[in-house]
């Protein structure tokens, strides 16, 4: 039986992942992943790492680009499938600039996520990022659809984890 300790598990997992790209410190991410898992950044980006090892890689060098990076990440709604298998979808608001002299960017978008639990522990099987917004911090870019983003499994309704009278 899923209990609220593995909603607040997963929740902690997922502020890792924004913790470790702010501090710069991917030790906070030595277990997050399955060795098989998924990252990937949707259209346009079109970004994809297979594989815990390369996963890291691609966060180490991505975050390397980058002279300032600042994720924040909110609106986290996580359903549990039984006792080893849950999703999250949260959202992502991330800005950055490649150097002082280069033109600031933001980021908007939704992480689907798929996780599993194992040896006690969840870890992400598939972190997707389906982008709304890429472009000038102004706002000014193309809003995207959102593509891609299934929300079927939420059946409109929030996992509440059994925590009573909460609605």
């Amino acid at each position: 039986m899923t209990t609220s300790l593995d909603n607040l598990q997963i929740r902690e997992r997922v502020d890792a992942w924004h913790a470790a790209v702010n501090l710069r410190d991917l030790s906070l991410l030595h277990d997050a992943f399955e060795p098989s898992a998924l990252w990937e950044v949707l259209a346009p980006v079109n970004l994809r790492h297979e594989g815990r090892d390369a996963i890291l890689k691609g966060l180490r060098e991505s975050m390397e680009r980058q002279e300032l990076l600042v994720q924040l990440n909110s609106g986290l709604v996580v359903t549990l499938r039984g006792d080893s298998e849950a999703s999250a979808v949260s959202t992502l608001v991330e800005q950055g600039r490649e150097s002082k002299e280069a033109t600031p960017w933001m980021a908007i978008g939704f992480y689907r996520d798929e996780l599993v639990k194992h040896g006690g522990r969840w870890r992400f099987a598939k972190r997707s990022l389906h982008l709304r917004y890429l472009g000038p911090l102004d706002l000014r870019g193309t809003s995207l659809s959102p593509q891609g983003l299934d929300l079927s499994a939420f059946n409109g309704r929030l996992d509440t984890g059994g925590i009573e009278g909460h609605h």
